[in-house]
């Protein structure tokens, strides 16, 4: 059996049964699931914590669960009805409606239509909320027909229920792992019937049509509203959903979870009470229109960070995608990502500097129980030179990046009259370089156009790992530089603390399409003058790969040699290693800082370079080199095209 939350119980509406549980007293609280899902989608240490301030009432909506599917069609409207009078009969009068994912639209329809009814209502990962945003496979389709739809969802529930439910789950948990509680609850529960297929496709389908209409009223709202979701959420993207709710209604709360995805309830339930009972319970901390809580384990790598984070990429630690590793005394951190069966990590162990050997030893040590290798990517020598010490690790140089104190910025731009003329030609274009705040960040809307513009230029698919684009709600300690032109976004830079350093990484900086020449460097002009002004004492735009500054790669092994002399001439199709490295030139600093690939063993082997390859890729590498070969040769071919034509003009 699976636990259930609270008393599990059994009633009829309309004919149909409805399987619920309940537990505590008080205010009435209705924890309403997503599409497809179960009352188990909120787990037991939720539902206890609640239910020790409010009654707690959970449902199998009709079609999920151990609830029956209604035969008639399963509409937002139609859940609502059976909604509102199941609590008639449960004497739950003016609850709190706590709505996971595809709940919201229930709950925002009854808040419009009868909102006395109603205590207030929380959102959340809000479903879809706004035309346009929504997607569906134009497969389930037929599963909502009246007339193929029995066929049809018979088909869905045998041959691809678990493959389809395994990839849902992952994504709804990313960038976390899925708990094996979840997935065994979902496969045992969640679409296991035809019919319940019919009301997943009927219901999501029905909402299409629904949300231009419902949209249009969100602003006439008058109830108090919580909205809570995870900034990483990769199954409704917050700043298409949520967001957007936020600005159309003026009482509406918004909590960020820092580093979650689309099932908090699940995934830091603490969390989710904790907003729960800021927003309700009188006595507690009031919310703020907007904030942002962090698991107590994200707090931890955080502080660490702070503390130790030595290598340019220790803040990156904190990127969700990446798994965290402690040791024992819970005062060392390393962050990697497995594949291929290699820990990739995230440069450098973050630790106190004595700490450095004794740390990696102790990773090495747990990486070799469970079957798996380790490589570090992107360590200075540091660590290179404590490694070597104790024998049995080989380096491979992989680039370099320029560095330098920002008190000598402003001798550095009089020394380099090509940078000085870049900054002149974007001042002169009336673009002028302001900071943000980061907490929230204003125009989010336009900067993420600005980025996905930039981005849909690219030949190839966008690279993860130590390249991951830096979402605009995840700033935190980070530093947001904006150019205008015209009231108009013409770029910015975020700049990421390396603390240990007392500098700062140039993570990201993006230019509009239509921005004139020099506005990336009058960024960084900017961002260098305001560090100065602070006595930061490093500045770098972090590392050029194979970058030609960081000297000769001296290799033992002939294919490595061919390998590395390969990429530098042909890797432009995958990575445009030169024109980064150009780019980064054009700072003119004194100091580039050589750039390692760290790995166990006597020398570097082709697996590491894989997995580190991996790390990078959005799927199966193989996949994403061909993908990237097939846009390169499209390029190309219309490139030949154009001169064809051009000729015979």
């Amino acid at each position: 059996m699976i636990d259930a939350p609270g008393q599990s119980r059994t009633m009829y509406v309309e004919g149909l049964r409805l399987h619920y549980t309940e537990q505590g007293s008080g205010q009435p609280l209705v924890l309403l699931h997503g599409s497809p899902g179960t009352l188990h989608d909120f787990p037991p240490e939720l539902c206890n914590a609640l239910g020790k301030n409010f009654r707690v009432i959970a449902l199998d909506r009709p079609g999920y669960g151990q609830s029956e599917a209604p035969a008639f069609a399963a509409t937002a409207y139609t859940q609502l009805r059976l909604l509102r009078s199941a609590l008639r009969q449960l004497n739950a009068e003016r609850p709190v409606l706590a709505a996971h994912s595809w709940g919201a639209l229930p709950a925002l329809i009854w808040a419009l239509e009868a909102p006395e009814e109603l205590h207030s209502i929380a959102l959340i990962s809000g479903g879809w909320l706004y035309p346009g945003a929504a997607h569906l496979p134009r497969s389930l389709r037929l599963a909502q027909l009246p007339a193929a739809g029995p066929a049809a969802a018979a088909l869905f529930s045998i041959p691809v229920r678990r493959a389809v439910l395994r990839k849902v789950l992952c994504m709804a948990f990313a960038p976390g792992h899925v708990p094996l509680h979840a997935l065994n609850t979902a496969l045992k529960q969640w679409l296991r019937t035809p019919a319940q297929w019919r009301v997943f496709a009927q219901e999501n389908y029905s909402a299409l049509h629904l949300l231009p209409e419902l949209s249009a009223h969100y602003a006439s709202l008058k109830l108090p509203l919580l909205l809570i979701t995870g900034n990483a959420d990769k199954i409704l993207n917050p700043a298409e959903h949520t967001y957007p709710l936020m600005e159309d209604v003026q009482q509406a709360s918004l909590v960020l979870l820092d580093g979650e995805g689309h099932e908090p309830a699940l995934s830091c339930p603490e969390l989710v009470v904790e907003a729960l009972e800021r927003a309700l319970l009188p006595g507690r901390q009031p919310l703020p229109r907007q904030c942002t809580l962090m698991s107590h384990e994200r707090q931890k790598a955080r502080s660490l960070v702070m503390q130790h984070g030595w290598n340019v990429a220790a803040y990156q630690a904190l990127n969700p995608a990446f798994e965290r590793w402690y040791n024992a005394e819970q005062n060392s951190l390393v962050c990697y990502t497995l594949k291929l069966g290699v820990r990739v990590v995230a440069g450098a162990p973050i630790c106190a500097p004595e700490r450095l050997l004794e740390t990696t030893e102790e990773f090495e040590r747990d990486a070799k129980a469970a079957g798996e290798k380790v490589c570090y990517f992107g360590v200075s020598e540091r660590l290179c030179s404590v490694m070597e010490r104790s024998g049995g690790r080989q380096r491979l140089k992989i680039g370099a990046q320029p560095c330098w104190n920002p008190a000598e910025w402003e001798q550095m731009i009089r020394k380099r009259s090509s940078l000085r003329a870049q900054i002149a030609r974007a001042r002169n274009k009336g673009v002028h370089v302001q900071e943000w705040p980061v907490q929230p960040v204003p125009r989010r809307q336009e900067l993420e156009a600005c980025r996905k513009k930039r981005e849909s230029s690219r030949l190839a698919p966008p690279l993860h790992f130590l390249t991951e684009a830096v979402p605009l709600d995840q700033l935190h300690d980070r530093r947001l530089f904006v150019a205008l032109r015209d009231g108009s976004i013409a770029g910015y830079l975020i700049a990421t603390p390396v603390p240990e350093r007392k500098g700062w990484l140039l993570e990201q900086i993006v230019r509009d399409m239509n921005a004139p020449n020099g506005t990336a460097e009058l960024l960084a002009d900017a961002a260098n003058r305001v560090f100065a002004a602070e006595s930061a004492q490093m500045v770098t735009p972090g590392m050029a790969p194979l970058a030609r500054r960081a000297g000769e790669i001296e290799l033992s092994a002939r294919w490595m040699r061919f390998l590395l002399q390969w990429l530098r001439a042909h890797g432009r199709r995958f990575y445009n290693f030169e024109g980064l490295e150009a780019f980064k030139a054009r700072f003119q600093p004194d100091d580039w800082e050589p750039v390692y690939l760290l790995g166990m063993g006597e020398c570097v082997r082709f697996r590491f370079l894989l997995a580190v390859a991996a790390a990078f890729c959005d799927g199966p590498l193989l996949w994403v080199v061909l993908k990237t070969l097939a846009a390169a040769a499209r390029q190309e071919v219309r490139s030949v095209v154009k001169t064809l034509r051009t000729r015979g003009h």
